[in-house]
């Protein structure tokens, strides 16, 4: 008992700080390791970790609950629960980092929500607390919440990237580029052999118009780690924005080759990024094409997601080409097809599914079937917390519903709560405000959205509409070197 205590005032010399209570020295550096690299959005790394650490003490109660939050599905609900089971004991504050945790993975989004920000201001010197709250801030879109926690865990745990990149990004939402630049450079500063870092930077300079600036940032990240298949991305849209298209799809080829090293859902991003590209330079033939590739390479590998996902996008590009009867059998192929997957694959993809049918019965005039889709849509369970773009699909549906019956007032109240970088709500806002008879907002949104300079959220599972609806959009290109 007393080597236990020992350990535990070592996990927390600081006051304020959540204890680790481990026997095993360590399975507590385990630990801490696979928890900063869950934190840093790196799941598997995290997961590799925190298996290491419970292997090592199978009873380590926290490191089960953060090993419940790498893995996804009924597995890491499974360790959630485990954790739970054993924190009866422990010291409050790791018990209520526990149950957060335990909360979150079970979908009570309201109980992890509270328990996260008590515990933040428990634990004013714990970094992982102010990150965990500062985070669902941000998932809230709560800004001002979000700075306030994401301030403090930067001066708490200065150069994590967990920390400062979202509180860059926490800064780009709000629209407060300075700041976001001084963090991202900042943080540069802090872990110059971090990739994520020159990365963020990256995405920094693209919001500021610095395109020379952006892509040397994104070339930084590459040259570092050969697997950032995110930074070939952007440098990718820095040759899209500047009209060099060719020496673009030379980048999409090199995040593709980067993306081999990544989980599936990496590659087939990178691919539906190409597909959508294609599309938006005026080739349908092309774009479709390139998602038969997709769909052919899922079947021969028995990929259930991938070959599902196909029939996804396929019936989105099919809307967007006017061929409504294709597409609404292609949704419904893609709906067939989520049977075969895990429950949460299978729900996010029957959001974006039941949405593109929404929109495509709307397109053909059909009210029955996109109220039909609308309530597919609002039968299936909550949305992840981590996931904004899913959770905000309702809210489009629900106004899209709005422009279909002619109420534009009520479609704009409801797009008004999504994420300007919502670019599907973007879109839908500027029929909302034409609707309306509101032409110079409908101008001004347009605007921003040809003028964003985003990366789509590819990483997230985003797909690549703001780079589609840009080069729709027809903005001038960009003076600058291919």
């Amino acid at each position: 008992m007393l080597h236990l205590c020992a350990l535990i005032l070592a996990a927390a010399p600081i006051t304020g700080a959540i204890p680790v209570t481990a026997k095993s020295a360590s399975a507590a550096r385990l630990f801490e390791d696979g928890r900063t690299a869950v934190l840093d959005l790196d799941a598997p790394r995290g997961a590799k970790s925190l298996r290491e650490a419970v292997a090592a003490e199978p009873e380590f109660a926290l490191a089960l609950a953060w090993l419940g939050r790498a893995l996804p599905g009924t597995e890491g609900l499974v360790f959630a629960q485990l954790s739970k089971g054993l924190a009866a004991k422990l010291p409050e504050l790791e018990r209520m980092q526990i149950e957060a945790l335990f909360a979150e993975k079970k979908g009570d989004e309201d109980r992890a929500r509270k328990l996260k920000r008590e515990l933040a201001d428990a634990a004013p010197a714990d970094w992982v607390a102010q990150v965990m709250a500062g985070t669902q801030a941000q998932s809230d879109r709560k800004s001002q919440a979000a700075l306030l926690y994401l301030q403090r865990a930067t001066a708490l745990a200065p150069g994590r990237p967990a920390a400062s990149i979202p509180l860059a990004h926490t800064y780009l939402g709000q629209g407060m580029l300075a700041e976001a630049l001084e963090t991202a450079k900042k943080l540069v500063a802090q872990a110059p052999r971090d990739a994520r870092a020159r990365d963020t930077l990256g995405e920094v300079f693209m919001r500021l118009d610095k395109l020379d600036e952006a892509d040397a940032a994104f070339e930084e990240a590459t040259q570092l780690s050969p697997d950032a298949w995110m930074a070939f991305v952007g440098r990718a849209y820095v040759r899209f924005f500047r009209g060099h298209h060719a020496a673009a799809r030379v980048m999409l080829t090199r995040a593709k080759e980067a993306a081999q090293r990544a989980p599936a859902p990496a590659q087939r991003m990178v691919e539906v990024t190409v597909a959508w590209t294609h599309l938006a330079a005026g080739s349908g033939d092309l774009a479709l094409h390139a998602i038969d590739d997709l769909e052919k390479v899922a079947k021969t590998h028995g990929d259930d997601s991938g070959y599902a996902w196909a029939a996804v996008e396929r019936g989105e590009m099919l809307l967007e080409l006017g061929k409504r009867d294709q597409a609404r059998a292609q949704l419904a192929d893609a709906l067939q097809r989520s049977e075969k997957l895990t429950a949460e694959d299978a729900n996010t993809l029957r959001r974006v599914a039941f949405w593109a049918a929404q929109r495509n019965a709307l397109a053909s005039g059909q009210k029955d079937e996109a109220a039909k889709a609308v309530r597919g849509l609002e039968s299936l369970p909550a949305a992840p917390s981590d996931s904004m773009a899913m959770r905000e699909m309702l809210t489009a549906a629900r106004a899209a519903q709005a422009i279909g019956s002619g109420n534009g007032a009520q479609a704009v109240a409801l797009l008004s709560s999504c994420s300007r970088t919502n670019f599907r709500c973007q879109q839908q806002m500027v029929e909302a405000q034409t609707l309306m008879g509101n032409q110079r907002a409908a101008d001004e949104t347009r605007a921003w959205m040809a003028t964003a300079n985003v990366r789509d959220g590819l990483s997230q599972g985003d797909d690549p509409i703001y780079l589609y609806l840009r080069m729709r959009f027809g903005v001038l290109p960009k003076a600058g070197t291919p």
